[in-house]
């Protein structure tokens, strides 16, 4: 791929050294969080997610978040000499609880080498925000530090959602944009591709509503199915069939196009472990999948925001 700075689409760590005037890395932390979906009445959570959510791999056995947190930090400092670092709230909904309990947890990850902190992440749902929460993620904008809440929607289309069980509808995901974005607070949105009943068009007018939703980042994952998951169940029943990356690599080209260019893009695809991953089986690497994606966009003359910014800064399908 040659230069990474010459990438025809905005990377988080583009992003991150263009704000922060070097690298910053991300310490992705489980702070052993449930989530409101699993433990209402009904209790069946998302239809593609199983046991672990969407806990970091790396993370391996240890749960106490202080020792997650120095594990993580000592790695990166002994593997790149980082010194700068995004406190990153990844697994399940990292809003559930009392504002005090929250608090807590928040001000536990921050503890060690405070100053080392340029940044928190939250990875939460758009029904479990409610405006005391937002207040206490600001507060954390008030000291000093970048926050990001991470929402995640999956599909612009409430027939879908509600067909993957997600339990909220897209009204609800823009209800918690707009009141986010009012606290000062920067957003991202989480979007998947080869969902049931989609196709590329679906994707790319989910694609199409996020950028218009004014979010600052964005999440693309293609479709990947734990063991535990009852999609997988489906698929081992012949009721789904997943995208081949080779197709998936023309979906978020597409998506890409389609959102403003200057939207941070903060993953461009699924990296489930193996021992996780039901199917697919065998699929590209991620290394592999975005020089693929580079080089096709290179050959065709495209980059983000193209069509964007063709339709004159309003979006086109």
């Amino acid at each position: 791929m040659g230069n990474r700075e010459g990438l025809r689409y905005r990377s988080f760590s583009r992003y991150l050294k263009e704000r922060f005037g070097g690298m910053v890395y991300r310490v992705g932390v489980d702070a052993g969080f449930s989530c409101p979906h699993r433990d209402s009445r009904e209790g069946r959570g998302c239809a593609f997610c199983d046991v672990e959510g969407s806990r970091a791999p790396y993370l391996g056995d240890v749960r106490g978040l202080e020792e997650q947190v120095r594990r993580a930090k000592g790695f990166l400092k002994a593997r790149y000499g980082a010194s700068r670092f995004l406190l990153y709230f990844q697994a399940y909904t990292n809003t559930y609880g009392p504002v005090e309990e929250l608090r807590r947890v928040y001000e536990a990850g921050l503890a060690a080498d405070e100053g080392e902190w340029v940044g928190l992440i939250v990875s939460t749902r758009p029904d479990c925000l409610p405006d005391e929460v937002l207040d206490l993620l600001a507060s954390y904008k008030a000291r000093g530090l970048e926050v990001w809440v991470e929402l995640g929607l999956q599909s612009a289309f409430d027939e879908t959602l509600r067909r993957i069980r997600r339990g909220h509808t897209v009204a609800q995901w823009e209800d918690a944009v707009r009141r986010a974005g009012e606290a000062g607070l920067l957003r991202a949105a989480h979007l998947i591709a080869g969902l049931p009943g989609e196709g590329r068009e679906e994707f790319w007018e989910s694609a199409r509503f996020v950028a218009e939703s004014g979010v600052e980042g964005i999440k693309f994952h293609d479709l990947h199915l734990p063991v535990g998951a009852p999609l997988f169940r489906e698929y081992l029943r012949g009721e789904l069939s997943l995208l081949s990356r080779e197709r998936y690599l023309d979906y978020v080209m597409g998506a890409l196009e389609r959102i403003r260019p200057e939207m941070v893009v903060m993953r461009l695809v699924t990296d489930t472990p193996p021992e996780r991953r039901g199917m697919p089986r065998h699929y590209m690497p991620k290394g592999r999948f975005l020089r693929r994606l580079e080089d096709e966009m290179r050959r065709r003359g495209t980059r983000q925001g193209r069509l964007w910014v063709e339709a004159g800064g309003r979006n086109t399908r």
